[in-house]
């Protein structure tokens, strides 16, 4: 079938781990979807972020049956691009060699998660993915980036973060050095190595990337659900940490007596309340007027947010509730 009429937004939500591609009409009909791999500019070699974006939006155009004639806008949100647009330019170009379109544009994946979770004029995001960042907007319009600085100067209570808090958590109780914890197990297992002495192999003679190491949260998160201590503490403090980032931008912001809303996104929140209850109450002992909730819309859904302001499209009630029956879905 075809687009037709330019009534479809391309919206993509770019990562550090994955980039995922939807395109949506002008009634909230999901009409295609696709996905690829790391598309952080700044942390990926180029030429990993253009296939990674290609491979969206092809997918993408393909399940919809789209040409470039049938995209009204490519709307786009990578990691990687400041919140102020800083570095937008390099993906807006690559997006229009993949697939021209009249309208192109870009912006930082924490700025469609707030768009996508919070679906308001202000509030707070946090996004904790692969690694982790928390953007806020102030009534009045101004905007505050916390946190977003990378793996090595910061990324606090990102799924790395939390995978390398519990790597040295093994290493300390294999060592006699800390507690006891089942990671010293677990993590081998993860890894697919016999014993602790091959996940320090492992890790260093394949020089495994900050996306590879970063999946062994998973395994934190597993062994905090059968009652490991430690892995329950490192989630903890990983809750703790984004929350205190959320709390800055509440500061930074002039929102310290305000209802404002918080809200969450990103694979760590996948832990559910062994992360949300540790960070909703550390924001309540600071700022007992902030309301912590669940994301209404995925990130891309902010994409597509912003890509339909940008074309002059209404966001109704109706579109949203649209979009909210597609996703649920599938």
């Amino acid at each position: 079938m075809s687009g037709g009429g330019q009534n479809v937004i391309l919206a993509i939500d770019g990562g550090g781990t994955s980039t995922r591609s939807l395109a949506i009409d002008s009634n909230g009909a999901v009409r295609g979807r696709g996905e690829g791999g790391p598309s952080n500019h700044i942390l990926a070699p180029w030429d990993v972020v253009r296939a990674s974006i290609e491979a969206a939006i092809h997918k993408t155009c393909k399940e919809a049956g789209l040409k470039a004639g049938d995209v009204g806008c490519i709307s786009l949100g990578t990691a990687g691009i400041g919140p102020n647009g800083e570095g937008k330019e390099v993906i807006e170009d690559l997006a229009r060699e993949i697939l021209p379109a009249d309208k192109v544009m870009a912006t930082g994946d924490m700025v469609i998660a707030f768009h996508g979770a919070v679906m308001g004029d202000f509030g707070v995001v946090v996004n904790a993915g692969t690694g982790s960042v928390v953007y806020g907007v102030s009534p009045r319009g101004a905007s505050r980036q916390v946190g977003g600085w990378g793996h090595i100067l910061g990324d606090e209570g990102s799924a790395y973060d939390i995978a390398v808090r519990a790597l040295r958590a093994g290493a300390r109780h294999f060592d006699g050095r800390g507690p006891f914890t089942t990671l010293v197990d677990r993590i081998p297992e993860a890894l697919e190595v016999s014993d602790y002495i091959q996940v320090a192999f492992k890790i260093y003679g394949l020089n495994m990337s900050r996306e590879e190491i970063s999946v062994l949260a998973r395994a934190v998160d597993e062994e905090a659900k059968k009652g490991d201590v430690i892995s329950r503490q490192i989630l903890r403090s990983a809750g703790e940490e984004l929350a205190l980032a959320v709390a800055v931008a509440i500061r930074e912001l002039g929102m310290e007596e305000m209802t404002v809303p918080v809200s969450y996104i990103g694979s760590v929140f996948d832990s559910g309340e062994r992360i949300v209850r540790p960070f909703a109450e550390t924001i309540m002992m600071r700022y007992p007027r902030a309301v912590v909730l669940p994301p209404k819309f995925p990130a891309v859904i902010g994409a597509f947010v912003l890509g339909a302001k940008e074309i002059g499209w209404k966001i109704s009630e109706s579109l949203l509730m649209n979009i909210k029956k597609r996703l649920l879905s599938r």
